[in-house]
């Protein structure tokens, strides 16, 4: 009895396998980049108002798998120039949702991965973006009796991003962003006005420059940040922060309120490091502020807890509680 039981598991699991695969083949041949690119570049052109460099594209499964993947070689987009580039990569991987392709006869990206090239983000003085490329929304055309199949961007759960160098120019707040060598992964959720995210930065190097001062310089960065986001309350909870400069690790927690009507921040964060060197502290000090550490000497290891709390306003500053302990050192 034992042993007829293991034979028709076995026989059952071996057409499973069978079926499976007939089935993935029969998509992969069904979708091949002769009929995929001209597609994709058919469909960009109607969703996005700048221009779009589209290479090759293929399904791929045993890269991506247990999911299908839309791998796009050569992708960019610019403006009017190429010179103008928003996004450049060598290859661009959309992870497909399997069940959407197979029922329903759709194309719906769960996840994109971006590999080895550049994006650039600018907003000029009067708030206009190079990033809001969407067509604007209009109602819902009759399909196409020539389409075989939907092009949907609407579950985009995932991305990520390997050995990217991004740069994000501000000119109505002065910020100025530069991250070379970045890798990666951005995840979220949106229900009921309640925004879930996840960002992990495993590697970059970033300068960051505000108004005229320049804070970082190509400092090497870690991340990871888990929140959640209340849009109409504009309350934003940070249930776990971490951030590691130049090897100095940093962790936060707590709830920062955009209080609209009184025109304030209210703020409930806790912090801690510990273990960091003194010396390698005041290499981060911005060279505008070098004078203020004139006279002083200082060396050892420092670490801290503290808690900040209540509101900043034109008026009002929180409430900071610090707690030092300085090891094998002197001020």
């Amino acid at each position: 009895m034992k042993k007829a039981f293991k034979i028709v598991y076995f026989s059952v699991a071996a057409l499973a396998l069978v079926a499976v695969l007939a089935i993935c083949f029969a998509v992969w041949f069904a979708f091949t980049p002769k009929k995929l690119t001209p597609f994709i570049r058919n469909q960009a052109a109607k969703t996005i108002t700048c221009q779009a460099q589209i290479g090759e594209v293929e399904l791929t499964f045993f890269s991506t798998f247990p999911n299908f993947g839309l791998k796009i070689s050569k992708f960019a987009l610019y403006h009017a120039e190429p010179a103008d580039t928003i996004v450049k990569a060598d290859e661009m991987i959309g992870i497909l949702n399997t069940t959407a392709l197979l029922k329903r006869n759709e194309l719906v990206l769960n996840e994109i991965s971006l590999s080895n090239g550049v994006i650039c983000l600018y907003t000029d003085s009067l708030g206009k973006t190079n990033f809001d490329i969407l067509m604007p929304s209009e109602e819902e055309p009759e399909k196409e009796a020539t389409s075989s199949f939907e092009f949907n961007l609407i579950n985009v759960e995932e991305v990520k991003l390997n050995n990217i160098n991004l740069s994000y120019i501000d000119h109505t707040s002065k910020i100025d962003v530069e991250m070379n060598g970045l890798s990666a992964k951005m995840s979220g959720s949106l229900a009921k006005e309640n925004l879930k995210s996840s960002i992990l930065v495993d590697q970059s190097n970033i300068s960051f420059q505000f108004d005229t001062i320049q804070y970082l310089n190509r400092a090497a960065v870690k991340l990871h940040l888990n929140s959640d986001f209340q849009l109409a309350q504009q309350h934003l909870s940070i249930n776990q922060g971490s951030i590691e400069v130049n090897k100095m690790g940093f962790d936060f927690n707590g709830d920062i309120i955009n209080d609209t009507i009184n025109k304030r921040i209210v703020t409930d964060l806790h912090y801690s490091f510990n273990k960091w060197p003194v010396n390698a502290m005041l290499t981060l000090v911005p060279r505008a502020f070098e004078t203020y550490l004139q006279g002083i000497r200082a060396n050892g290891i420092l670490s801290s807890t503290g808690h900040i709390s209540g509101a900043y306003s034109d008026n009002t500053l929180p409430v900071v509680d610090i707690n030092l302990i300085l090891e094998q050192g002197e001020l």
